[in-house]
């Protein structure tokens, strides 16, 4: 019983940092003897090392705990709401979140089981080497470039659903080579400058591949959409994949079946009927024609029929015969004339076709004209 009084002197005495002869002739003080003194020191060192080491392994756990929630807590903002609320492909904050992720990581693999009281026993405590952080290089780099594809994700899909289209000018634009071990990597940027629908004048720089760089010069007026939510998130429209991505279309080839599935088309769905096709549709009243200049190619609509203006003049016969139309004789023709006016009559079911030719200049193909009635 007195000796488990003096140890608890002892730990007290430890615990106010007293040096181990001070202890020792406060201990003799308190009733204990010259022999025991030493022996209920070294007690006391002990019961103060495994509290000292419990309370270590209490802080080394909660430290890991904070670093995994850091973790969580950290590709959480990067992948789910910086995105969002940028609405940008920058590089610097996938770059910024993959290098805090990182050194967050290597901090949890250090902290991993530091815990274990064994080890804190033989080793008392962590030593961090951070000369080791060079291992984390390659997730690193994997990382940043998970994040900067969710960044350049979401971006687009904002922009697919808060998109306005307007028309901007090509104001300048900039193609930079980088070479490195004989190998060569381009990349474009292209700044153009627009309005928005509020009046508000912006101007952004857009990166592009180098083969679209080319379609690009100075004082061209370009079709481009941007969000409304950030007027700087934009994308142009130049391209088929362009069409294909934002406007959803399918930027092919108009069909004979295209071109019989719109006959009855009611008026006021033509142009988004159109547009599902080949994005781009306007029409001209004068010619009374639907128009895609983009494509070189038009339509006209009339009851019951259908007109097909192409640059397709070698191919067009055999498209009809392909989609299962055939010539019919000199009588039908005839009646192809007084229907039409020219050309040579096809017939499929209760449909009827003809082919009108027209030259062009500069010895290019010609132009067709494919009329498509329903009977």
């Amino acid at each position: 019983m007195e000796n488990t009084y003096l140890i608890s002197k002892a730990v007290k005495y430890i615990k106010e940092d007293y040096y181990d002869f001070a202890i020792e002739d406060l201990l003799i003080k308190d009733g204990a003897s010259q022999y025991d003194v030493y022996k209920l020191l070294e007690e006391a060192k002990k019961i103060v090392f495994e509290e000292q080491i419990n309370k270590t392994a209490k802080k080394y756990k909660l430290f890991f705990g904070v670093i995994v929630f850091l973790i969580i807590a950290t590709l959480y903002y990067f992948l789910f709401v910086l995105p969002e609320q940028i609405e940008s492909s920058s590089a610097f904050y996938p770059l910024l979140g993959s290098s805090l992720t990182c050194f967050l990581g290597y901090l949890s693999i250090a902290f991993y089981k530091s815990w274990d009281l064994e080890f804190l026993r033989k080793h008392e405590t962590i030593n961090i080497n951070y000369s080791f952080l060079v291992i984390m290089l390659l997730p690193c780099v994997i990382l940043y470039f998970f994040i900067a594809a969710v960044f350049e994700n979401t971006a687009e899909e904002i922009l697919k659903k808060n998109q306005i289209e307007v028309e901007g000018t090509v104001i300048s634009g900039s193609e930079n080579e980088t070479r490195y071990k004989g190998s060569s990597i381009k990349d474009a940027v292209v700044v153009v400058e627009f309005k928005t629908l509020e009046g508000e004048k912006i101007i952004v720089s857009k990166e592009v591949s180098p083969y679209d760089f080319d379609k690009f010069y100075y004082r061209q007026n370009v079709n481009l959409i941007y969000s409304k939510t950030n007027p700087h998130n934009i994308s142009f429209l130049i391209s088929n994949e362009d069409m294909k991505t934002f406007k959803n279309s399918a930027e092919r080839d108009i069909t004979i079946q295209d071109l019989e599935n719109l006959i009855d088309t009611e008026e006021n769905k033509i142009k988004e009927k159109l547009d599902k096709l080949a994005y781009g549709w306007a029409y001209s009243a004068s010619n009374k024609i639907w128009y895609n200049e983009r494509k070189n190619i038009g339509i006209g609509f009339k009851k019951n029929s259908i007109r097909y203006i192409a640059l397709n003049g070698e191919l067009a016969h055999f498209f009809l015969e392909k989609a299962g139309y055939e010539a019919v004789n000199k009588e039908d023709s005839n009646f192809a004339s007084k229907v039409f006016g020219v050309g040579l009559l096809y017939k499929k079911g209760d449909l009827i076709a003809v082919i009108e030719m027209i030259s062009t200049k500069n010895g290019e193909p010609p132009m067709s004209i494919t009329t498509i009635q329903r009977l």
